[in-house]
């Protein structure tokens, strides 16, 4: 075979593969989702009706409810969220910012750097905040087990019940 032809069937084959593997990736996504719909919708939905949240299956197996907490801030409240952390005290987590990464405990020194960087004709520098989603995320989790409530609405935490197998 000619290099040619060898290029050609490669590329070939190259697209065959390509082709194999977004037919995989679209059953993939087609099986999550019903995955989805049986763990957070139909199981649950099945045990409420039946009034249970634990229930012992005939295979042995258990199947219970759970509640998950998702924790995301949302850009548009984010300020509020972090005002809310700052007033219960845990303003530790969130870090602070100016164009280069300033620890969390550094907030006088950002804001020094950026009047530094302005009064230097930097106009364009500022200031942000941010902070580790799983640290937050961790947090939360800790909270709820602790028994406490917490602003669902102004830190971006859902609520879903799921559906689990216990063996």
């Amino acid at each position: 075979m000619n290099p040619l032809d060898e290029l050609n069937d490669l590329t070939e084959k190259m697209l065959a593969t390509d082709a194999n593997v977004q037919a995989l990736e679209a059953r993939l996504e087609e099986a999550k989702g019903r995955q989805k719909m049986l763990q957070e919708e139909l199981l649950p939905d099945a045990m409420r009706t039946m009034g249970q949240d634990l229930l012992k299956l005939p295979n042995g197996k258990y199947l219970e409810l759970v509640d998950l907490n998702t924790a995301r801030i949302p850009k548009a409240g984010k300020e509020a969220a972090y005002a809310y952390l700052e007033s219960v005290g845990e303003g530790g987590m969130i870090k602070r910012q100016v164009v280069c990464g300033f620890r969390k405990d550094q907030e006088e020194e950002a804001n020094e750097a950026l009047g530094a960087l302005h009064e230097a004709g930097f106009s364009h520098a500022y200031a942000d905040r941010t902070h580790a989603w799983n640290t937050f995320q961790k947090w939360v989790d800790e909270q709820f087990e602790a028994g406490k409530r917490l602003p669902k609405d102004v830190l971006g935490i859902y609520t879903r019940t799921v559906a689990r197998i216990k063996k």
